[in-house]
């Protein structure tokens, strides 16, 4: 059997119940969202663990977040705060 079928075979197998994985999902921007399976949306599930954690310097580069300016922020003097793109589109 090619090493292809043995996959899908066992994909089939996850899908059908009869073998179980464990899925890790690595999100360091935090846009994920994971649906509990308990029946009661208060119970604590024990089939999923959340495990927050401070991203690395590698994550936030791959986020474009080191290069960021937080402080000392000022909008820049071109565009008045008070005029968004929209409103300039729609005053002329």
């Amino acid at each position: 059997m090619s090493s292809w079928k043995r996959f899908v075979e066992r994909v089939e197998e996850v899908l059908r119940g009869e073998r179980a994985v464990t899925l890790v999902l690595d999100d360091p921007a935090g846009n994920s969202y994971v649906q509990s399976l308990a029946r009661d949306p208060a119970a604590r599930d024990a089939g999923l663990k959340i495990t927050r954690y401070t991203r690395s310097y590698e994550q936030n580069e791959e986020l474009g977040l080191n290069d960021m300016r937080t402080e000392d922020y000022r909008p820049s003097p071109s565009r008045s705060p008070s005029r968004s793109p929209a409103s300039e589109c729609a005053a002329s």
